[in-house]
């Protein structure tokens, strides 16, 4: 009867332990087959279409008029010619690779990371232009001739950066080994 008593302990010891490890997984971040997850997933994407069509979009525009976006790198009065021809070439297409992986998820780090970068450099460029005074036309839709309002040039930059930021938190982590 000793023996019985302990085997049946034992079998209700195995059942709750077998019980207790199929619990509803909770709203944990690192958790990925839980529901929240699901959300997290789906806020991802949408996040991460959004950033990159945003900048897909503006660098398009940018790439299809080169010579007004010149004029507009060239109101930042920062870089001379022909640094500024350069940049004017190069950084519209930066924009489309970037946000093309950031939408597609090929290589999605290395874009969340490089779109980052920009927009921090972008609120320098901002900032520092507003500083000295200058009358820009920022370019940063295209040729916008419009002179800028620096607060609202910035309130956007850090709305996209904020933005960029909260992707690249969604963003998982891979396992170090």
């Amino acid at each position: 009867m000793r023996n019985d008593s302990f085997l049946l302990r034992k079998a209700d010891t195995t059942t709750q332990a077998a019980i207790s490890s199929q619990h509803v997984p909770s709203c944990n971040p690192q958790n990925e087959t839980g529901h929240c997850p699901v959300s997290r997933r789906l806020l991802r994407t949408f996040l991460c279409l959004l950033l990159g069509g945003i900048f897909l979009y503006a660098g398009a525009l940018k790439a299809s008029d080169p010579m007004t976006f010149l004029d507009d790198v060239r109101s930042f009065q920062i870089l001379p010619d022909p640094y500024a021809a350069w940049l004017a070439l190069a950084l519209p297409w930066l924009e489309i690779l970037a946000g093309l992986a950031v939408i597609t998820g090929l290589l999605r780090p290395g874009g969340l990371l490089t779109l980052n970068a920009l927009l921090l450099l972008f609120l320098g460029a901002i900032l520092l232009s507003w500083a000295r005074g200058l009358d820009l036309s920022c370019g940063c839709f295209g040729g916008d001739t419009a002179a800028s309002d620096y607060p609202t040039l910035l309130l956007r930059d850090l709305a996209l950066l904020a933005l960029g930021l909260t992707c690249w938190k969604l963003h998982p982590k891979t396992p170090t080994p």
